[in-house]
């Protein structure tokens, strides 16, 4: 593993972890964690870019090259990650905290792992989101509390009047530590999936 690989998964690791507690216990993503994390990731994609491009061509040449690929990086990632779940947020199925929180994750991922991400994230939300019903219907309850929780899919607008509120933290917080066990481990399980299924 690269020198820069162990950092980039020492900070994501710590981000997605505060983010996975904080959204549980407050329901909320905050800018403090998230702003950070963006200006930090940016940073980050535009200096292992410049130093690999010094490394591999050298000179001035390669040190320019290698922020544009850095900053690409960046982008790619901030671009799916933010905009796919944008435009859940406009059709109001996603909070805003969320968008962010993706947003930066993205900036340290690139396009293609956040892209894959989003997808692992959806499938153990609609989970998690099953064994919270199941629970709540099948776990003895009284007339108080009846019907007056709502469980919601994370990053979508589905709700049921049965269940608990997943927080967007924790299945976004499972797919990431997923997606970096099966990305480093030599493994590309959602491209796997696509091509399996066309």
């Amino acid at each position: 593993m690269q020198f820069f690989d162990a950092i980039a998964i020492v900070f994501i690791l710590v981000f997605t972890v505060t983010g996975l507690v904080w959204d549980v216990r407050t329901q909320r993503l905050p800018n403090w964690l998230t702003v950070p994390m963006f200006a930090a990731g940016v940073l980050f994609q535009l200096l292992r870019g410049a130093v690999g491009g010094v490394l591999e061509f050298g000179g001035v040449g390669g040190f320019f090259g290698g922020l544009a690929q850095g900053f690409g990086m960046a982008l790619g990632g901030f671009a799916v990650g933010f905009g796919i779940l944008y435009l859940l947020w406009l059709a109001g199925g996603s909070r805003g905290g969320d968008v962010k929180f993706m947003g930066a994750l993205g900036t340290w991922l690139g396009a293609w792992l956040t892209f894959e991400v989003l997808v692992f994230s959806s499938l153990f939300a609609i989970a998690l989101t099953a064994v919270s019903l199941a629970m709540r219907i099948y776990a003895p309850r009284t007339g108080k509390d009846r019907g007056k929780k709502k469980a919601t899919i994370a990053g979508t607008s589905t709700k049921w009047e049965l269940g608990w509120a997943v927080p967007y933290g924790l299945p976004v917080g499972l797919a990431t530590w997923t997606i970096l066990v099966l990305h480093y481990t030599g493994h590309n399980l959602t491209w796997e999936m696509l091509t399996t299924a066309v």
